[in-house]
């Protein structure tokens, strides 16, 4: 074994741990000083808000480059239902071209044959650096040589998951609570997902939305990345971001409408201005 190559890495983890806790430190007084502020005068209590924002955005752009590598910012979940299998490519194809940085394959009724022949298509379809992630289905994903996975607080423990895919693909897990995503990143999740942010009826059982709220005090206690999921649309994405989201999953605003690859073009630059303000405030 390498023993340079262990401290360089124990090194690194030491200089993540450190940014990380004076990022902390920073927002923290930062969000003192903006409800001070805002006793004193609403204009002073907002210009702490988008200094705050900056460093929020300062955060997400080193923390890519410490971490994994991997691009969650416009996450889109598809499956055979939400289109046409005639132009089943051509919309993917469409949705890749237009900023799409995941893309999930969701099927919960299909035959495996069948969820596989699609898995399989969507494979040569999805390239990188564009990911690829099944859902909670590990052979799939492993037939399909998929990026990683996606589970649930119901479906394959996720150690059980990693022992059987390896360190070298993606896990991510959905979350509902602090607890479950610090439980995730603890048992070696890549990612989590949490949500429902706002009111959807692509996942009714999830329970009431939790807001945005949820996301800050979830990115108060892990280091992963974070994807926001539940009823985001263009209208709130940028309350999302703000409140501290790596990314943002979606499914209806993307396929509500005819035409996906515009709606993903539109949500795409939404997310590439909302994280620019930090940078023109």
């Amino acid at each position: 074994k390498d023993v340079g190559a262990q401290l360089a890495e124990e090194k690194r983890e030491e200089v993540k741990e450190m940014l990380r806790a004076n990022f902390k430190r920073v927002e923290e007084a930062e969000r003192s000083l903006e409800e001070f502020g805002k006793l004193l005068s609403p204009l002073m209590g907002e210009r702490f808000r988008k200094i705050r924002f900056q460093t929020y955005c300062l955060e997400k752009k080193i923390e890519m480059r410490l971490y994994k590598k991997h691009n969650f910012s416009l996450y889109v979940i598809t499956s055979s239902d939400l289109i046409e299998k005639e132009s089943f490519e051509m919309k993917v194809k469409e949705i890749i071209a237009n900023g799409a940085t995941v893309i999930q394959l969701r099927e919960k009724t299909l035959p495996l044959r069948v969820f596989l022949k699609i898995a399989l298509l969507m494979r040569k379809i999805v390239e990188p650096p564009v990911l690829f992630i099944i859902n909670d289905r590990v052979d799939i994903a492993i037939a399909c040589q998929a990026d990683g996975v996606h589970i649930g607080q119901e479906d394959m423990p996720l150690g059980m998951a990693r022992q059987i895919l390896g360190e070298h693909k993606i896990i991510g897990v959905s979350t509902h609570s602090v607890k479950q995503a610090q439980q995730a990143e603890k048992e070696g999740a890549d990612y989590i997902a949490i949500g429902p942010i706002f009111s959807t009826s692509s996942k009714p059982k999830t329970g009431p939305p939790k807001g945005t709220q949820i996301i800050s005090q979830v990115k108060e206690f892990i280091k992963i990345p974070l994807v926001a999921i539940g009823g985001i649309n263009l209208d709130n994405i940028d309350k999302t971001l703000e409140a501290g989201a790596d990314g943002i999953a979606v499914i209806k605003a993307v396929f509500q409408g005819a035409d996906v690859g515009l709606a993903t073009k539109r949500l795409s630059k939404k997310i590439r201005d909302t994280n620019q303000k930090c940078f023109l405030q």
